[in-house]
């Protein structure tokens, strides 16, 4: 499963790149109920900026590991791994 990360509301917040959560569980208006902070490098423990300048074209590494008690800093989220890659949200397989 592939979404544009444009389709999960992101925005930047200093270095970290917010969004819903691309999971596949979703409330009656087809969103997660969670939100998902990514730290942007240099924050410390962030992931690298591999290419891209806007949230259309954007490559981050390594994967994007969300557990389903939350993500990497606390938000809920049933829970999803992947890539973003080139603006998309790609699910691992």
């Amino acid at each position: 499963m592939s979404r544009k990360l444009t389709e999960l509301n992101p925005r930047f917040q200093d270095s970290v790149l917010v969004f819903d959560c691309p999971c596949k569980f979703f409330d009656q208006e087809g969103k997660c109920f969670g939100r998902i902070r990514i730290p942007v490098k240099p924050k410390e423990n962030g992931w690298d900026l591999v290419s891209g300048s806007s949230v259309e074209d954007l490559t981050l590494s390594p994967s994007i590991l969300i557990h389903p008690s939350g993500d990497p800093v606390g938000s809920f989220c049933a829970g999803w791994h992947g890539y973003l890659r080139n603006g998309r949200m790609e699910e691992c397989s």
